[in-house]
């Protein structure tokens, strides 16, 4: 059974984490158990919290520390001595100062206190109580929202985390594989131990294998994307070429008079002229 300071919640306020605490309290009551101490603490905010300490417990082996001779007293003298008590000045009525981390025991709160400190002056008490407003005011006042870089990059380190402990668990597995078949092979002979090891080299080779054809699909999906996107620039550059080269066109015949836009080619009036070659003469003989 595990006890409340075995294992540590993360609380939530306004998406803040919340795990680390601070109160500042009187102390109405103290109570002792086997392993662990507990002390309630009144901090004014209308419900007592039990603030749990880690005390070691009785040593079964240690020799008695009372001596008598008496038949009613051999109870007592084989009680093993009290565990030393971490917080020996601390008692019911004193204003403490306390830090430590969240649990749950019982479906009841509870902190586990890492460091206790008794306050001797009221001031101490008011300077804290600046802090709390201050704090609740600035830090907590506001949600906390992780931007959407923040966001990627948490992401990025997550599935990195995921992917080396993954391969960690595969490499373990292989050793231990490994390990059982040198095991199996020492018991078997030289030719058990053979083909045990020719069995785990297939089985590394064929993770290696595996591992190499991963990176090759993924590096293959990279490349198509880049000539996708490749092809599909190409293929926007010639639209925008073949649009543009349309647009001149058609300036052009904008550019030319309505009048001779149609008009039917007709051949030139000098064909009809007639030649006369040397020595020919005109109509009078000259």
């Amino acid at each position: 059974m595990t006890s409340a300071t075995d294992q540590k919640y993360i609380f939530f306020h306004l998406n803040h984490p919340i795990y680390w605490v601070r109160i500042v309290g009187v102390v109405v009551a103290i109570d002792s158990f086997y392993s662990r101490r507990i002390y309630t603490i009144d901090d004014s905010s209308g419900t007592c919290i039990e603030c749990c300490v880690t005390v070691p417990a009785p040593d079964k082996n240690t020799e008695p520390t009372t001596t008598t001779t008496s038949k009613n007293n051999n109870n007592n003298a084989l009680l093993p001595p009290p565990p030393p008590d971490p917080y020996p000045g601390i008692e019911t009525g004193l204003v403490v100062d306390i830090k430590g981390y969240l649990t749950v025991f019982r479906n009841a709160p509870q902190i586990a206190v890492a460091k206790m400190a008794h306050l001797r002056s009221t001031g101490a008490e008011v300077a804290f109580w600046g802090k709390v407003r201050a704090f609740r005011q600035d830090p907590l006042g506001s949600p906390w929202v992780v931007d959407a870089s923040t966001a990627r990059r948490l992401k990025r380190a997550n599935e990195k985390d995921v992917v080396g402990k993954q391969r960690r668990e595969e490499q373990k597995k292989r050793e231990q594989r490994q390990r059982q078949q040198q095991l199996v092979g020492g018991r078997s002979g030289g030719e058990r131990r053979t083909v045990d090891n020719k069995k785990g080299s297939s089985t590394a080779a064929h993770d290696d294998e595996e591992r190499r054809k991963r990176s090759r699909r993924d590096e293959g999906a990279t490349t198509d994307q880049a000539k996708d996107s490749r092809r599909q620039r190409r293929e926007g550059e010639r639209r925008n070429s073949r649009r543009k080269a349309e647009s001149d066109d058609a300036e052009q015949k904008k550019a030319i008079p309505v009048s001779l836009r149609h008009k039917p080619h007709r051949p030139s009036k000098l064909s009809e002229v007639a030649t006369y070659t040397e020595g020919q003469y005109d109509a009078l003989g000259l």
